[in-house]
């Protein structure tokens, strides 16, 4: 394998997400704070160094994202229906009280078996890491590249490049205002993460998990 740095973005924050709205397949534009985000991860990632490919979901919000961030970067973009976020069914365009009124059973499900529930008989774990699946190859052929998704999608993602357990993966979150950067040598690898708004933005906080928050807390708005 040639990779050696990945990095995981996901879009900046959208007007749903500021609603707590969940997007799944439909979209909804960046917000003003959402622009910053994506324009200042770019200008992160190039004082570390750039990226030589940057791979993008086709979601209108990951696409608007990947604008921003390659104004800083200029690297060769490539648009993929396999980053698109997790299908959510009947849920999408819905806040978690729509869906608490609507289907409390589901909702109840999904807390308790978080991988392998199908929020709104849409997709889930399984299913989006075997969508993602035949992308992964390409990546791995540079040395330096970034994915811009979204938040369950990094699930997937991470999943992947670090082998991580079922239980291990339902614990990852992934705001807007950080990415993650993987590490690959002869060895191993390992993940830290940047976070905006630090005091130092550019140096990285150790490890992958930033809660120890139980499984069955509300979902993110994706």
């Amino acid at each position: 394998m040639k990779l050696k740095l990945l990095y995981v973005l996901r879009h900046g924050q959208t007007e749903w997400n500021a609603q707590r709205r969940m997007q799944g397949r439909l979209n909804s534009p960046l917000t003003e704070q959402g622009k910053v985000q994506a324009d200042a991860h770019g200008a992160v990632l190039k004082r570390l160094g750039g990226v030589d490919h940057l791979w993008v979901s086709t979601a209108g919000r990951a696409q608007q994202t990947a604008a921003l961030v390659n104004a800083h970067l200029q690297a060769p973009l490539e648009y993929s229906d396999m980053l698109v976020e997790r299908d959510c069914g009947q849920w999408a365009g819905k806040t978690l009280s729509d869906v608490e009124s609507e289907d409390a059973d589901g909702l109840q499900a999904l807390r308790d078996d978080p991988y392998n529930h199908r929020p709104g008989g849409g997709e889930n774990l399984v299913d989006l890491g075997a969508r993602i699946a035949p992308l992964m190859p390409k990546i791995k052929q540079v040395e330096r590249a970034a994915v811009i998704s979204h938040g369950v999608v990094t699930k997937a993602l991470l999943q992947h490049f670090l082998q991580l357990s079922p239980e291990e993966v339902i614990r990852i979150t992934h705001p807007n205002d950080l990415f993650f950067r993987v590490s690959f040598n002869d060895t191993g690898h390992c993940c830290d993460r940047f976070v905006l708004g630090e005091v130092n933005p550019e140096q990285p906080q150790a490890g992958l998990f930033l809660s120890d928050l139980p499984p069955q807390q509300p979902i993110q708005s994706e």
